[in-house]
């Protein structure tokens, strides 16, 4: 099958490009810039490999252990690397639980920063939309970590418009709002946010 020498051959791209960005970070007048679209793009590959092969898609984890690029990929400035590696971390909670469970704790603190407001409204999504699926196929995993989940999902809701949320990016910010609503609804429903909900739900904005 080319489906593990294509697997393998992404794997390698991300690593090596994510060396080389160290680099070229320390010593950008001596080494040229290198090529994050490639690197976004095997990222994508990846995730289509985990949704292609869904049943089967943890024995190929297992055997290439390519969820360790999923923090390599979301510790990227690039917003296009990161909305990429959101997808592959959604994408696995479908058909690679338990792999991804062993490293969840890593990914926290990439989905909070995932969801503020210095990165890209598309990186705020897939952020929110990993979260959701996460919440909903391991919420004992995520429930020790609702405490810095919650607060960032909170203040996406309370953007204003005019001032935090510019003309051109209304209909983006629409988009999130339902994303970031369906995954604050799942969060009750299937993690212990529900017990805290009364609480919370003084903090969401009236008109939403």
């Amino acid at each position: 099958s080319v489906i593990p020498k294509f697997t393998m051959r992404a794997v390698q791209i991300v690593n090596e490009t994510s060396h080389a960005l160290r680099i070229w970070q320390q010593r950008p007048d001596e080494y040229e810039r290198p090529d994050r679209e490639l690197m976004a793009a095997s990222v994508d590959l990846l995730a289509a490999v985990v949704e292609g092969l869904q049943e089967q898609g943890p024995e190929a984890i297992a055997k290439m252990n390519f969820l360790s690029i999923l923090p390599l990929a979301l510790q990227e400035n690039s917003s296009r690397t990161k909305q990429s590696g959101f997808w592959l971390w959604g994408s696995c909670t479908a058909h690679c639980m338990v792999p991804l469970s062993a490293i969840l704790p890593q990914l926290i603190p990439f989905c909070v920063n995932g969801l503020g407001p210095s990165v890209s409204i598309t990186v705020n999504s897939n952020a929110a939309w990993a979260l959701s699926e996460t919440s909903r196929k391991m919420p004992a995993e995520v429930n020790p970590h609702l405490g810095v989940l919650i607060p960032p999902l909170v203040a996406i809701l309370q953007r204003k418009d005019g001032i935090d949320i510019k003309p051109w990016q209304r209909q983006g910010h629409g988009q999130l709002l339902r994303t970031v609503c369906f995954t604050l609804t799942n969060l009750r429903q299937y993690t212990a946010l529900g017990e805290k909900w009364p609480t919370l739900y003084q903090q969401l904005p009236a008109d939403l």
